[in-house]
């Protein structure tokens, strides 16, 4: 694993294969304890990053070449991801929130379970890649949530 960028404000790491997968999440969630220890959704934010992670290293596999970036910031708003692939610029279909495909289906409950976790979630196909945008939200201390109005 290649660590970029290292700073309170955001992280960044690089994937270039299926064995650096658990070491990227882990990094993560020593990265998120260490600028957020009392952030409540961290166990959100490792599931939903390990799905885009996944998918990414899975289409860099179907193309010769894996590189998948996963860039990690805190913000006032809570907590924003960007996982980027390089690849065919591909955009899944994603089911209505909490629509699981088949329960015969190998595959297809990632994108579907991303989407019930994250207060918002974006993909978008790009030249040389794809872009998964995830935001969750971070609660205060009554329980309600807090956002940025623009």
């Amino acid at each position: 694993m290649s660590m970029a960028q290292v700073s309170p404000a955001g992280q960044t790491w690089i994937v270039r294969n299926v064995q650096e997968v658990a070491p990227a999440r882990h990094g993560l969630a020593e990265w998120l304890r260490d600028v957020a220890p009392s952030f409540e959704r961290r166990e959100d934010v490792l599931i939903a990053v390990n799905e885009l992670v996944t998918n990414g290293v899975d289409a860099g596999l179907a193309v010769g070449r894996v590189w998948v970036k996963i860039d990690a910031s805190l913000g006032a708003d809570g907590l924003a991801v960007r996982v980027r692939n390089q690849g065919t610029p591909y955009i899944p279909r994603v089911g209505s929130a909490g629509t699981m495909p088949d329960e015969e289906a190998m595959r297809g409950r990632g994108l579907a379970i991303v989407a019930v976790l994250a207060t918002s979630f974006e993909i978008e196909g790009q030249i040389g890649g794809t872009e998964a945008r995830v935001l969750l939200v971070t609660s205060t201390t009554d329980g309600s949530s807090q956002t940025r109005s623009n």
